[in-house]
């Protein structure tokens, strides 16, 4: 049931990038505002350096630290520590979530109206955004419903899943980001005219 939900899911998000798609092919060649193409930036550091690395993701599903409180604490220190690293595991979900959504959104306004982005490119992008997505709400369900300990195959597949959106939203902004040297060429032509 969950299958076909999320199967239908995605199908819709794909017309959804589609109809957008075909719509803003019509709008001239730009790229991004420098802000917007900064707040990406931003988003994408903040999910690679913060969010993601190894060491740190590894460290809130730990099973180390369970196993230490279970044989040196009381039972009502073991709950406490189940809850408070369970809010913790939910809590760094909706960060990435959160990353994940405003990068997405930048995606949406801005690949679109960049010609050297392929529809191709626009759905393989909306398909690993959305994929990140379900897998960060299904990996909540489960953490909140068995906790953040009986989910490792999970945490594994929605890193990997955050890993694709990385490299593919690394690989789109520099479509959309203008070359140094042309931007330096601009800032030095307005200094010396």
């Amino acid at each position: 049931m969950i299958g076909l939900i999320i199967s239908l899911l995605v199908v819709v998000a794909l017309i959804a990038v589609l109809v957008l798609s075909a719509r803003g092919r019509n709008a001239p060649t730009a790229v991004g505002s420098g802000q917007e193409i900064v707040e990406a930036r931003e988003a994408l550091d903040r999910l690679q350096t913060g969010l993601l690395p190894a060491e740190f993701v590894e460290r809130i599903y730990d099973r180390a630290d369970l196993e230490y409180v279970i044989k040196s604490a009381p039972r009502e220190v073991q709950k406490q520590f189940i809850a408070e690293r369970k809010r913790i595991a939910i809590a760094w979900i909706e960060r990435v979530r959160e990353e994940i959504r405003e990068l997405w959104n930048f995606h949406l306004r801005e690949s679109r109206r960049h010609a050297a982005m392929s529809v191709r490119s626009e759905i393989a992008l909306a398909f690993d955004f959305y994929s990140l997505l379900a897998a960060c709400r299904i990996l909540q369900l489960f953490v909140r419903i068995r906790g953040p300990y009986a989910v490792p195959g999970i945490v594994r597949g929605t890193m990997a899943a955050a890993e694709r959106v990385c490299h593919a939203s690394e690989r789109s902004l520099a479509v959309l980001t203008p070359p140094a040297s042309i931007a330096e060429d601009d800032s030095g032509a307005r200094a010396a005219g």
